[in-house]
């Protein structure tokens, strides 16, 4: 990965985190919204913040230790991660869409969405991957971002209980 690409890179932990303190500070909001699904019972705030804390401080080592690395695996976990994390905000924009308002953590989802359209197309330039494996690194995107969600509520939780 170019010098460039990597420092544009360190802007994604950073919205990230801003993204987080966002949905943190409209928690109660929400809540609402989540007890009607099935991870409606790891919605506490306690158990949000821990959560949320874990993904941010991994997102945040990952990217550094991608621009310290540089290695293609880095490269390619980040990437994978900017899908996911894309892929959130897409879901934060459309429910607010759905819903006609301001859903927490919608602000940011937008300037990570924007973000993630130009990286990714930088990323794609740079290190030429197929169209067919873009498919595949979205829907591995989409399995990793539900996946650690899940795992970061339920670390919350058990976190919690100590």
């Amino acid at each position: 990965m170019t010098n460039k690409l990597l420092k544009i890179s360190l802007l994604m932990p950073v919205l990230f985190i801003l993204h987080n303190i966002e949905e943190f500070l409209g928690f109660d909001k929400m809540k609402a919204i989540m007890s009607n699904t099935v991870l409606g019972g790891l919605y506490q705030k306690e158990q949000f913040l821990t959560a949320i804390v874990i993904l941010s401080i991994i997102v945040a080592v990952l990217f550094w230790l991608n621009y310290r690395v540089n290695s293609r695996i880095f490269n390619y976990t980040i990437f994978l991660i900017s899908i996911a994390i894309g892929i959130n905000a897409i879901f934060h924009l459309v429910g607010s869409l759905k819903a006609w308002e301001l859903l927490p953590g919608v602000i940011t989802a937008v300037f990570i969405f924007f973000y993630d359209v130009v990286f990714i197309r930088l990323f794609l330039k740079e290190i030429r991957i197929e169209k067919r494996s873009l498919l595949l690194f979205l829907i591995i995107g989409f399995c990793v971002m539900i996946i650690a969600i899940v795992a970061a509520l339920l670390a919350g939780k058990l976190i919690s209980y100590i």
